[in-house]
């Protein structure tokens, strides 16, 4: 499995996987890996919206930040 680093996803494409997500929102499980259930709910409860690129969820960086500041 390859490990993501925040530091790794800030200069990056600006759409974000499930995981890289999680990790620039800072939410992990108790065991250190990013908590990509936690996208999945704000997604289905209309706080994030989700892109599909191909098969895939992507999100972009000014809908996290967007979150961000609902939340707090």
């Amino acid at each position: 499995m390859h490990h993501i680093k925040s530091e790794d996803i800030t200069e990056a494409s600006p759409w974000f996987t499930n995981a890289e997500a999680a990790i620039y929102l800072k939410v992990y499980n108790k065991d250190g890996t990013p908590n990509v259930s936690y996208i999945y709910k704000k997604v289905c409860s209309g706080l994030l919206k989700a892109y599909k690129l191909g098969k895939f969820n992507r999100y972009r960086r000014e809908d996290l930040d967007a979150l961000i500041l609902t939340l707090h």
